[in-house]
């Protein structure tokens, strides 16, 4: 397991996992599955299509993008 990642939102070095900064720490959250989806459907059109869906964060309780289970990029 990796721990100490550098925070984005406060730049201290805190004991995180690999996991929770993947999935939490390095995205943006969002106050609900609407907003987020709202703004992956901006951003996905800005580059040119792809998909992404809006998860429920564990670690946060907010909202964010990432790509749909099995998909490969």
């Amino acid at each position: 397991m990796v721990t100490g990642v550098v925070s984005v939102s406060t730049g201290r070095l805190e004991a995180v996992s690999w996991f929770e900064h993947r999935s939490c720490r390095s995205k943006v959250a969002h106050g609900s599955r609407h907003e987020a989806r709202a703004v992956g459907t901006v951003q996905m059109n800005r580059r040119g299509g792809g998909r992404v869906a809006p998860y429920h964060c564990g670690f946060c309780d907010g909202w964010h993008l990432g790509h749909p289970p099995g998909r490969r990029r």
